[in-house]
């Protein structure tokens, strides 16, 4: 069972559920021989009734490598633009 392979490989870091200790890095999990990424299988799991195919699984947490569930958010690809454009912005005014 995927999940339960899963499992093993996360690490706890502060509140975020980290796939092989990698922040900066998507996880992956082969699954019926197919490598699926972790983050957008966490997503659809807990959300079987949304369809996003066409969305990107945002991580609020900034981290990559998250797998939390509260941390996840779908969005459509424009919507996900304007976040991660707001983030380099806010980046560069703290700067």
């Amino acid at each position: 069972d995927w999940l339960f392979r899963l499992g093993e490989r996360v690490v706890v870091l502060d509140d975020c559920w980290i796939v092989d200790g990698k922040v900066d890095t998507y996880g992956s999990i082969a699954i019926g021989g197919v490598n699926e990424v972790v983050h957008r299988v966490v997503y659809a799991e807990m959300n079987p009734d949304e369809d996003i195919a066409d969305l990107h699984v945002h991580h609020k947490c900034e981290r990559k490598g998250c797998i939390n569930p509260g941390h996840l958010v779908a969005l459509t690809p424009s919507e996900h633009q304007r976040v991660h454009g707001a983030l380099r912005r806010e980046r560069r005014n703290a700067a």
